[in-house]
C-alpha cells in the first residue's frame, strides 16, 4: 500500500524537479520557504512573494495513508481513491520549494526567507520584520 502512496508522491517530486528547473530561469524577487510549525503572520508585507510549505508532501503521505485496512489489495484501492482527489498543483508546488530549498538554496533550515536569490533570512516568520531586516542589511552595503 505504501507503494502506491511513494508512486503518487514521487511523482510530484519529479515534476517539482522540473519546474524548479524552469524557475531557476528567472528567480521570483521573495521565496518564503516555511513548514506548519511555523506559521507567517504579516503575509501582505511581502504581496508578490511565493510561499512554498516543505512540509506539505509529507502531510499529504500520511493523509493518504491514514487508517488504512490491514487487506493490501482494499488498501491499495483506498489509496488510489483518495489520491484522485489530491490537490496536485499545492503538491506539484510543495516539490518545487524542496527542490529549491535543497539544491538550488542550500537551505539548512527553516523557516527561510529568500531574497533576489541571494540574501536569505532563518527564523523569521513575521513577514514586515524580514522586509525590514533585508532593506536594513542592503542599506548597511557601501
Amino acid at each position: 500500500m505504501k507503494n502506491s502512496v511513494t508512486v503518487v508522491l514521487s511523482s510530484a517530486l519529479c515534476a517539482g524537479m522540473v519546474l524548479a528547473h524552469v524557475a531557476w530561469a528567472g528567480d521570483p524577487a521573495v521565496e518564503i520557504f516555511t513548514d506548519r510549525a511555523h506559521p507567517l503572520t504579516n503575509i501582505e508585507a511581502l504581496p508578490g512573494a511565493t510561499i512554498y510549505r516543505i512540509d506539505r508532501l509529507v502531510r499529504m503521505q500520511e493523509k493518504l495513508s491514514d487508517s488504512l485496512p490491514a487487506d493490501e489489495k482494499e488498501a491499495a484501492r483506498i489509496a488510489k481513491q483518495r489520491s484522485m482527489n489530491i490537490d496536485r498543483d499545492a503538491v506539484t508546488q510543495a516539490a518545487q520549494g524542496l527542490v529549491l530549498a535543497h539544491l538550488k538554496y542550500q537551505l539548512d533550515r527553516y523557516p527561510a526567507i529568500v531574497f533576489a536569490g541571494q540574501s536569505v533570512i532563518y527564523g523569521v516568520t513575521d513577514l514586515a520584520l524580514a522586509k525590514r531586516l533585508y532593506e536594513e542589511s542592503r542599506r548597511e552595503k557601501p
